[in-house]
């Protein structure tokens, strides 16, 4: 274990001391990008039609009706369930929201239920009108759980949340539209630098190669999972620098809603950022130079972030794009958030980071297979 601390100390000493410019402009990078497409990005006024069906007609569902009406840039139609498909077709509406029977009872019980919001398929405007209803829906959850199952007390703690005049305060459709935007598209940027830095650090292990510093370890005490295994730590500690100078920004610098938690954006970042190095390493254990191990991880890292959906949404894909774009780990990482930002708990998007982390792990697996077949051969021609 001394072995592996002494070479973690070493690489980043190299990273950040031999090139101090090139560490800072990393940091900084990240931080001037999120700035500007706050500042300088704009988005032209955005309207969306809402069809509103009521089948419950209960106290809470004419709430959650009248607070639709509210909403600056939504215009709302008040249809019957057998309205909602034929409008849809005929472009009267992008967006309904059906609220069924028992819609008021599942909130007594201290449960979201019986509440759709539909759109047509990889369409954001779902995602915006989610994001209208969804502190509300948890708070009148939480209104129900304290409650104790009475209708009376529950209906009085509603309309004494509801008289506050932070919550009547007309909301706006596209402030909501730009901050989401806004945040996506810096964390896609982020998501970028994550991938390039992880690709560069992971390449040193090539620099040093073809310096013969990697063959020298043969003849000392290292072993090779010790110099790899340092490697990916050093990796991902710059990348979680990274990622909390990002976060940090996002959330005390810049006037951005992020619609989640910060921790819960670092923990969705910090699996990415698992995956850009396990992804460098794997690049670099089936290359033999740095610049072959460039170009490999260049050109696949552009691809996974324009498949992500941070600088082009994913309602615009093709469907053959749309298909291929979940082998980007990039796409997992922005659908998680935009989840998220619908309403979805940390929990709920649990499947999406378990397919992340098997990304991560299949990446590195497949890299240490190679590495290892590689130096059991080297180890057999310098014995023999």
């Amino acid at each position: 274990m001394n072995n592996l601390w002494i070479l973690i100390k070493n690489n980043l000493r190299i990273t950040i001391t031999k090139k101090p410019l090139s560490f800072i402009l990393l940091l900084l990078i990240p931080v001037i990008v999120i700035v500007m497409c706050v500042e300088l990005v704009t988005y032209s006024q955005t309207f969306i039609n809402v069809g509103l069906v009521d089948t419950d007609h209960t106290f809470s569902s004419e709430i959650v009706i009248d607070m639709m009406k509210n909403v600056d840039g939504i215009e709302t139609f008040d249809l019957n369930k057998e309205e909602v498909i034929p409008n849809f077709r005929n472009n009267t509406i992008n967006v309904a929201v059906e609220i069924t029977e028992g819609f008021e009872d599942s909130l007594i019980r201290g449960e979201i239920e019986d509440i759709l919001v539909y759109a047509n398929d990889g369409s954001n405007d779902r995602l915006l009108v989610s994001s209208i209803l969804k502190n509300h829906l948890l708070n009148f959850r939480n209104l129900g759980r304290i409650s104790n199952g009475s209708q009376e007390i529950y209906q009085s703690s509603v309309t004494t949340y509801m008289e506050n005049t932070s919550v009547v305060s007309k909301a706006s459709l596209n402030d909501l539209y730009t901050d989401y935007n806004n945040s996506t598209l810096a964390i896609g940027f982020l998501i970028m630098m994550l991938f390039f830095k992880a690709s560069s650090v992971a390449n040193t292990i090539n620099i040093d190669r073809e310096s013969n510093v990697y063959t020298r370890i043969f003849v000392s005490n290292v072993k090779t999972w010790q110099y790899y295994g340092a490697n990916v730590i050093c990796n991902l500690f710059i990348a979680l620098i990274q990622i909390c100078i990002g976060v940090l920004v996002m959330q005390y610098v810049v006037d951005v809603s992020m619609g989640m938690e910060p921790l819960t954006l670092f923990i969705i970042l910090s699996v990415i950022s698992a995956i850009a190095v396990s992804f460098g390493t794997f690049c670099v254990a089936v290359t033999k130079d740095t610049d072959t191990a460039s170009l490999l991880s260049n050109m696949f890292n552009l691809i996974f972030v324009l498949l992500g959906g941070s600088f082009i949404q994913v309602e615009y894909f093709p469907d053959i794009v749309n298909f291929v774009s979940y082998l980007s780990p990039a796409r997992w990482a922005v659908s998680c958030m935009m989840a998220l930002q619908a309403g979805a708990t940390l929990i709920e998007i649990l499947p999406r980071m378990l397919v992340m982390f098997l990304m991560a792990a299949g990446f590195l697996l497949v890299a240490f297979r190679i590495t290892y077949k590689r130096d059991k051969n080297f180890n057999a021609v310098r014995g023999g």
